[in-house]
């Protein structure tokens, strides 16, 4: 064995036996868990930093149960930021059919 398969086989025996013992292999709650990923995704992903902004915009100015499409649309109408959110419930209709009865 090289070096790299003797330090995966160990860590892998050593998350086998946290996990056999604890219930779990993490330490982190939930909320926790979503900050993590939430902060490794603003890192990987591109335009992460606009997503966060939303993100961040989101979490300060609306409360629990909200949704966050109203919400965004109804700070751009205030401020006159940006256009209204896209409709979000499903796929129009092709050919421009949008706003006709």
């Amino acid at each position: 064995y090289n070096v790299s398969v003797a330090a995966a086989l160990a860590l892998y025996h050593a998350r086998a036996d946290r996990l056999r013992r604890a219930g779990r292999h993490a330490d982190l709650d939930e909320a926790q868990r979503q900050t993590l990923t939430a902060h490794y995704a603003a890192r990987a992903v591109p335009l992460a930093a606009a997503v966060n902004a939303v993100g961040l915009h989101l979490a300060a100015y609306t409360d629990p149960g909200d949704d966050p499409v109203e919400e965004l649309e109804e700070d751009y109408v205030e401020t006159g930021g940006a256009p209204a959110a896209p409709d979000l419930d499903g796929p129009t209709e092709p050919g421009g059919s949008e706003g006709q009865p």
